[in-house]
């Protein structure tokens, strides 16, 4: 609903392109939430899991470090794999919201972007985990 309403004000006052390009970011950090492999829901479940253990902290923090190898070994799979591909085949795609080198740069905004959304979602997790219900 909020998205109905503010896509004629950023339509308005970014104009088309700049309103292209940030929908473009916004996609390629949203389609990153496809490898974060669940780390959000998964530590919630392991911290709280071990919040009631006799070694609850040691259990709690390596579940944390565990969450982000693996989310930074999904980031750096995209790095490797999908990265190469966007950095060529993007700029032809979307020619007319920008030229080649900034297509490249919002690209590499967005994963950096993507990264720190999903360190954010792990760490958002580890809290929900320690929440009593």
């Amino acid at each position: 609903a909020i998205t109905a309403i503010s896509t004629p004000f950023f339509l308005k006052f970014l104009g088309i392109d700049i309103f292209a390009q940030y929908i473009l970011v916004k996609t390629i950090v949203a389609m990153g939430g496809i490898v974060s492999f669940g780390m959000n829901q998964s530590i919630t479940k392991l911290i709280s899991l071990y919040s009631n253990s006799k070694n609850s902290k040691l259990q709690q923090i390596k579940a944390i470090r565990g969450s982000i190898t693996v989310s930074l070994f999904s980031f750096l799979f995209i790095l490797v794999f999908i990265f190469p591909l966007g950095w060529e085949l993007l700029p032809s795609f979307f020619n007319k919201i920008g030229e080649k080198n900034l297509i490249q740069l919002l690209l590499v905004f967005a994963l950096m972007q993507l990264y720190l959304e999903q360190i954010d979602s792990i760490f958002v997790g580890a809290l929900r985990g320690l929440e009593y219900f």
